[in-house]
């Protein structure tokens, strides 16, 4: 499912458990409903550590429609960015689904970084670690069909949130997500995504049941990852450097 990067496309990477415990010592608890926000950038910057339910981050196009970059599970940090910069740019990081976090101003936050130069260098790769995420999500919207995206997506979820079922031959992912929803990750029209997901579970590969979606291990193990497919780019890249020329 990861072509160039380490992360999992559509989903937020977990932060330091020593981040994590500032904010659960230091943050203040609030429940964010279905679509509320967090204050992005700005003077009154906010970072938030989901501790349950799931939050999104996204942005709206020129005409106003919601893209969705990635997920945010619990663990990881709504705000993490714009937040801890004080710039504000055209992004949102809402409650996906109803969720509990707990919240710091970017002041405090950033103060408690620069005191811990350990934590800031903890929290720098968590930055990248979020970002290459989000461009492997759109690597997969630029090179794969509409068929290709979907099953990414969901080979993702099914390894963040992927539990085992009754039948052995699938997992379950305590989630579903509506034809709208699943437009805005994968970039495509909600009629065209409805028509390829409605023929995958006519394959019986997805089963969407009330709070939760069954996957075949066939359809999610199908995707290509180059970490599991023997890329190695270094070993490339040196064989190249060390063909010789010819005479």
């Amino acid at each position: 499912m990861r072509q160039v990067f380490r992360q999992l496309p559509w989903i937020h990477p977990q932060i330091d458990p020593r981040i994590q415990q500032f904010f659960n010592q230091y943050g203040r608890y609030l429940r964010l409903k279905q679509g509320a926000s967090i204050f992005n950038g700005g003077d009154a910057g906010e970072i938030a550590l989901v501790l349950c339910g799931l939050g999104v981050f996204s942005f709206p196009d020129k005409h106003l429609k919601n893209h969705y970059l990635s997920l945010i599970p619990p663990g990881s940090l709504m705000g993490d960015v714009d937040g801890l910069t004080h710039e504000s740019v055209n992004v949102y990081d809402s409650a996906f689904r109803d969720s509990e976090v707990r919240l710091i101003k970017r002041d405090i936050f950033r103060d408690f970084l620069i005191q811990n130069p350990e934590l800031l260098h903890a929290h720098t790769l968590s930055v990248i670690a979020h970002h290459e995420s989000c461009m492997e999500a759109l690597i997969a919207n630029s090179t794969l069909t509409l068929p290709d995206r979907l099953q990414v997506l969901y080979a993702s979820l099914a390894a963040s949130f992927g539990k085992s079922t009754e039948k052995k031959s699938f997992v379950s992912i305590p989630l579903t997500l509506t034809a709208v929803e699943l437009s805005a990750f994968v970039n495509a029209s909600r009629q065209s995504v409805s028509s390829v997901h409605t023929e995958i579970e006519s394959n019986g590969d997805i089963v969407r049941k009330k709070g939760e979606t069954q996957l075949s291990k066939k359809f999610i193990d199908g995707c290509f990852d180059w970490l599991e497919n023997g890329a190695q780019p270094s070993v490339r890249i040196r064989k190249r450097r060390e063909k010789p020329s010819a005479s």
